[in-house]
């Protein structure tokens, strides 16, 4: 939906023409004088109109960007282990059938960024009800990414980064890349745990292909007194 003249506010307004006027400083107060103290307020809202087509113009574009762009999605620990998160087994493993792998998340950004030469972006995933955007903020972000050289996902793209507050449990983020994910050292690998049941000649050929890593194997089972899950090493 296109934005109203009523969305882009008098401070808003202010702030976004100090920002695209940054450099001629002398210039920027005394033209916002002249255009509140002496300008019509049909030339103001024209001139506010011209800059809100801008920005919606902006946010289809950075929209579109990302929409090319690549995600990965990671779970990670916060009230408990996100290894014995069983909501997370139970839908992403094929019902413990699956193995999932443990990354140094630091590594892992800073080997896919050097292997591949692109800048890798993390996002933390928002959990909420409702989620309303501030259309300068949000252009100002755009805007100030792209000065500085940086790909930052912004407010205006949080469409892919907020999901209701049902899968908080996940404790979500995600590596944006610009192209398909490449190549990123075997060291970012900490552990692979399998479930119990997860079929074992393809689990000895993973560990047997992996022999020589330092990975630790483990394997996630239902404990014998409670519904938590266990995780032990992995014996072949």
């Amino acid at each position: 939906m296109e934005p109203k003249i009523s969305d882009l506010t008098d401070g808003d307004f202010i702030k976004l023409q100090r920002f695209l006027l940054k450099g001629q400083q002398d210039d920027i107060e005394e033209k916002l004088i002249k255009l509140f103290m002496h300008g019509r307020k049909e030339h103001i809202n024209e001139v506010k109109q011209s800059y809100l087509n801008d920005l919606y113009g902006i946010f289809i574009d950075n929209y579109e960007t990302v929409n090319e762009d690549y995600f990965c999605c990671f779970a990670q620990d916060k009230y408990c282990s996100a290894l014995k998160n069983k909501l997370m087994w139970s839908h992403y493993s094929d019902g413990m059938r699956g193995f999932c792998i443990e990354f140094d998340k630091s590594k892992l950004i800073d080997s896919l960024s050097q292997k591949n030469n692109q800048l890798i972006g993390m996002i933390p995933i928002t959990y909420s009800d409702f989620y309303k955007v501030n259309i300068v903020d949000s252009a100002l972000e755009i805007l100030s990414n792209h000065e500085n050289g940086t790909r930052l996902i912004s407010k205006a793209s949080n469409a892919i980064t907020v999901k209701p507050k049902e899968w908080e449990y996940e404790n979500e983020f995600r590596l944006q890349l610009n192209k398909n994910f490449g190549y990123f050292d075997l060291e970012c690998i900490k552990s692979i745990t399998f479930g119990f049941k997860a079929d074992t000649s393809k689990v000895q050929q993973i560990i047997k292909s992996l022999s020589s890593s330092n990975i630790k194997f483990q394997l996630a089972k239902l404990a014998d007194d409670s519904f938590d899950i266990d995780l032990t090493s992995y014996t072949i």
